[in-house]
């Protein structure tokens, strides 16, 4: 369902173009570009995985520093800006006016140059690199109808929108993080990524967050709010749900690359964490046949929940 409470503000006016661009032909230095022409990038990837900055980046490591890893767990690598100076990518976001940063950091585009990886931007500017134009039409109209707006305030969004566009099967985010847990600090942003997430979602595109993430407030999820005692939730497709306080180790792994603290300084702790617990048929929410656990929680057995069996749904 649409939010159809937001209306449109008056920086978001509509209005019909005027004065079409022509379609002389421009040259670029040794690339020509048809002014008013759209360069649009030809791929199709069915999994891509969206690199971000933040502190969950650490679990893109987890997953792939492995002997197990194959060929399959992604299509595609789609770094957001200077995650593309550490993560080898396929596909670099970066949506700041090309000019404007290349006269900023020079250097930074030599070396982009020098990886020959696509760049999607908002205007593609052939002469600095090998760059495409983010299809803000065809994204904007995916918007509309939930927002009202074209609701596209940060790189990730963007980057999510983009893979809607693209048809993509499954998503996975690893560094898209906004919040920081306990601290009196946040990037503008969640807010929209969170809610592209939910449009993908509602599209039957699997969306796969990184295990410490702030997105869903995971890196701090408090459990259900007004409980004395968390409860043990019964889903629709049998598997039974309860938040459970997780052990000091893991709230140290979760937070240590937020670095939590209160406005004092004083390191904070305490949130909780989703335990998925065995359903009545005795399988364990660990067991390869068990449905993934959604956001923020975590795939473990009742036993080491440290919770007594519950009775069958």
């Amino acid at each position: 369902m649409a939010l159809t409470s937001w209306q449109p503000t008056p920086q978001y006016t509509t209005r019909p173009l005027k004065n079409p661009p022509s379609l002389e032909r421009q040259a670029h230095g040794h690339m020509l570009k048809l002014a008013g022409e759209r360069l649009n990038l030809d791929h199709a990837p069915r999994t891509v995985s969206i690199v971000g900055m933040g502190p969950s980046l650490v679990d893109l490591l987890n997953e792939t520093l492995t002997q197990e890893l194959t060929t399959d767990w992604t299509d595609e690598v789609w770094a957001i800006n200077m995650a593309g100076n550490v993560i080898e990518h396929d596909l670099l976001i970066w949506c700041d006016d090309l000019k404007k940063q290349q006269e900023f950091k020079p250097g930074l585009f030599d070396l982009i140059r020098k990886r020959g990886k696509p760049v999607l931007t908002s205007v593609a500017y052939p002469e600095i690199c090998e760059s495409y134009d983010y299809p803000i039409d065809e994204v904007a109209a995916l918007a509309m109808p939930w927002f009202g707006v074209p609701y596209l305030n940060n790189g990730v969004a963007m980057a999510i929108g983009y893979a809607i566009h693209k048809g993509v099967a499954k998503i996975k985010l690893y560094g898209c993080d906004f919040t920081y847990p306990q601290r009196n600090f946040a990037e503008a942003g969640r807010a929209c990524v969170e809610a592209w997430i939910a449009v993908a979602c509602a599209k039957n595109i699997e969306v796969s967050i990184a295990p410490h993430t702030s997105l869903f407030d995971k890196a701090d999820d408090q459990g259900v709010y007004g409980y004395a005692e968390q409860p043990i939730i019964k889903c629709p497709d049998g598997r039974l749900f309860q938040y459970k306080k997780p052990s000091k180790d893991a709230q140290s792994a979760i937070f240590a690359g937020y670095n939590p603290t209160d406005s004092s300084g004083v390191p904070v702790h305490g949130y909780r964490s989703g335990i998925q617990v065995d359903d009545a048929a005795g399988r364990g929410a660990d067991s390869a046949s068990a449905p993934r656990p959604g956001p923020g929680a975590v795939a473990v057995g009742v036993e080491a929940a440290g919770a007594p069996a519950p009775a069958a749904p």
